[in-house]
């Protein structure tokens, strides 16, 4: 499961560094040839033997040629799997439960799990550890991923729906202090909703309102910040006007 793998990969990076996440090199080497659950720890501590690598271009060659039991090419390989690591973060992206963080320099990023999902991960890693499912033969695995009750979701519980609407409601109101923000009395009324009133079905309206709140409160602060710094716009519409500045950017960069 390279879903569940990966956010368990994360998620014990950042318990054992004080760099959280994984950069752009991290990710695009590590990930793709992480292909059994059982390998994660090792993963975990060759990601931190990396960090620490003075030579990183022969670690990745000695990794690279391990890992094929190879040594044909191992520069050719090293490049197809910056290919696969861009196109697994762009799925991965898409479910909304990993943030990608550009760096100060523009030409990197680094992706980390999303900390308003953070209940959600934990419930993921409390049901699956990463390990496929077994099937018996060809008709039970059609008839598994013909259906779309599969698999079990800890959230389809009401009493995890709860702790996920809670965990939003803290994080935006912790947002709302922390950044000084003002609401108007539509906003408030969101956040004073009584979770426990509430049956399954109007918990996850609720918890889609929340993020929808969320994300607006961001993006007001976003635009506060940047009405406000008229350097930085300068930049942006300086880039905007000029072709040969733009090619230099990646698309997430937008």
């Amino acid at each position: 499961m390279p879903f569940i793998a990966v956010i368990r990969l994360i998620d014990k990076i950042n318990e054992k560094s004080i760099k959280k996440g994984l950069d752009k090199n991290e990710f695009s080497i590590f990930v793709p040839t992480l292909i059994n659950f059982d390998l994660i720890d090792e993963y975990v501590e060759k990601i931190l033997e990396f960090r620490k690598e003075k030579n990183k271009d022969k670690y990745l060659i000695n990794f690279i040629e391990e890992f094929h039991e190879s040594k044909n090419n191992p520069v050719k390989k090293i490049n197809n799997l910056y290919d696969y690591g861009d196109n697994i973060i762009r799925y991965f992206r898409l479910t909304k439960y990993f943030k990608v963080s550009m760096y100060s320099t523009g030409y990197h990023w680094n992706i980390n799990l999303e900390p308003s999902r953070k209940v959600q991960i934990q419930q993921l890693l409390d049901m699956y550890n990463g390990e496929s499912f077994k099937f018996s033969n060809i008709d039970e695995y059609l008839s598994y991923i013909s259906d779309i009750a599969k698999p079990t979701l800890p959230w389809e519980k009401k009493e995890n729906l709860e702790k996920v609407a809670q965990s939003l409601k803290v994080i935006i109101s912790d947002f709302i202090k922390k950044e000084n923000v003002d609401i108007n009395l539509n906003k408030k009324k969101i956040l004073l909703t009584d979770i426990k009133k509430q049956n399954k079905r109007e918990l996850e309206i609720y918890i889609n309102q929340l993020r929808i709140l969320n994300l607006k409160l961001k993006e007001m602060l976003n635009k506060k910040k940047l009405i406000n710094d008229l350097k930085r716009i300068e930049e942006i519409i300086k880039i905007l006007r000029d072709s040969k500045k733009l090619k230099k950017f990646q698309p997430e960069q937008f």
